[in-house]
C-alpha cells in the first residue's frame, strides 16, 4: 500500500515501450503466478500537501509474474498524478476455482474478521446492457458477503472499465454471487475480477457453513450416494454426466460455477457447497473427473442411523 506520484502514458500509446509505466517491483516471494490487473484512481497532484488533488481518472495497475507493477492510464496524464497502490490486493495460495481463470481466496485477521479476495480474469464473453445485471459466478456459503458491494474492475481494452456487484444470495447451498451491472457497455470483452475484496457477513456462521465442517465418513457416504444416484437417474452413467453436464469443455476438471450449473442440469436440489467440499478430496479448489466418479460405496443402515444422530 502507499501512494505513487508521476506522469503516466496511455495504455494504447503507439510510442509505449516495455519500461513505460513501471513503478516498482515485488520481491520474488510475493509475485503472482499469472498477470493480474486492478482498477485504481489517479488524482492530479496540485501540490505535495495532503488532500490537495485536482481532476481524476481511472487507471489500470498490472502486476506481472516477474514482479513488475505498471500503470496504464486511459488518457495520457500530462500533469503529475497520485495513484493509491492500495488497489492491489491478491493472494499467493491456490484458492478455490470459481470460473475461467478466476479464483477465490480467504484470510482471517487477528481480530477475528474474515475477508474474501477474488482474483483472475474471465474468458472473453459478450456483455450487453439489456442483460444487466448479468450473473457471473456463484460464491460458497463460507464466503457469504455481509451486504451488496460494488466494485469497478478493468477490461482488456484500453480505457475500458466495468461495474460489478458482490451480493449475498438466498439460494440453498450458495452464499452469494458476483454480477456484472453495467448499463451502457456492449461488447465482447475480457474482464479482470482482481481486486474484489469484501468482508464475510458472519464469521461465526461461516464456520458452521456446510463446506467447512468436518463430516464423518458415514455422512459423506450418504450425501455423495444421494448425488450420484440422482446423476445416474438422469444420465445412467457418471462418465456420461461428467461430459454432458459438468465438464462440457473437456478440460478434465471443473470449477465451482461449472459444478453448480451441472448440479442444476441433473436436477440435484441438495447443498452444492457441502457436496463440493466432500468431492474435492485433495483440496485443490477444483474437482477432477476421478474425484467426481469415485465409488464411495452405498451407505448401510447403521450409517443412516448414525447420520440422523449427528
Amino acid at each position: 500500500r502507499g501512494i505513487v506520484i508521476g506522469s503516466w502514458p496511455a495504455g494504447g500509446s503507439a510510442a509505449r515501450s516495455p519500461e513505460d509505466g513501471r513503478i516498482g517491483r515485488l520481491p520474488e516471494s510475493l509475485r503472482p503466478l499469472r498477470p493480474l490487473a486492478f482498477a485504481a484512481v489517479a488524482r492530479e497532484a496540485k501540490s505535495r500537501r495532503e488532500r490537495d488533488f485536482g481532476d481524476q481518472q481511472l487507471v489500470t495497475l498490472t502486476v506481472a509474474p516477474d514482479g513488475w507493477i505498471r500503470i496504464e492510464a486511459s488518457l495520457e496524464t500530462q500533469a503529475r498524478s497520485a495513484v493509491d497502490l492500495g488497489a492491489i490486493r491478491f493472494s499467493l495460495d491456490r484458492g478455490l476455482a470459481l470460473i475461467d481463470e478466476v479464483r477465490l481466496h480467504t484470510c482471517t485477521l487477528d481480530d477475528g474478521r474474515r475477508f474474501a479476495v477474488v482474483q483472475g480474469c474471465l474468458a472473453a464473453r459478450a456483455f450487453h446492457a439489456e442483460g444487466s445485471p448479468l450473473l457471473i459466478t456463484h460464491l460458497p456459503m463460507s464466503c457469504r458477503p455481509r451486504a451488496p458491494t460494488p466494485f469497478v474492475v478493468p477490461g482488456a481494452r484500453a480505457g475500458s472499465y466495468h461495474l460489478l456487484v458482490v451480493r449475498p444470495a438466498s439460494l440453498r447451498g450458495l452464499g452469494g454471487d458476483i454480477a456484472w451491472c453495467d448499463n451502457k457497455f456492449q461488447c465482447t470483452e475480457v474482464v479482470s475480477l482482481s481486486g474484489l475484496l469484501y468482508e464475510v457477513g458472519d464469521w461465526e456462521a461461516s464456520l458452521r457453513a456446510p463446506e467447512v465442517r468436518v463430516w464423518t465418513l458415514n455422512r459423506k457416504l450418504i450425501v455423495v450416494a444421494e448425488f450420484q444416484n440422482k446423476v445416474r437417474g438422469r444420465f445412467n452413467e457418471l462418465a456420461v454426466a461428467w461430459r454432458g453436464a459438468f465438464d462440457v469443455a473437456a478440460t478434465g476438471w471443473i470449477n465451482f460455477t461449472q459444478f453448480c450449473n451441472g448440479c442444476q442440469a441433473v436436477g440435484y436440489k441438495g447443498d452444492c457447497s457441502r457436496l463440493w467440499d466432500m468431492l474435492d478430496e485433495d483440496r485443490s479448489g477444483e474437482i477432477s473427473a476421478k474425484e467426481f466418479s469415485k465409488n464411495y460405496g452405498e451407505p448401510c443402515c447403521h450409517s443412516l442411523l448414525q447420520s440422523r444422530a449427528e
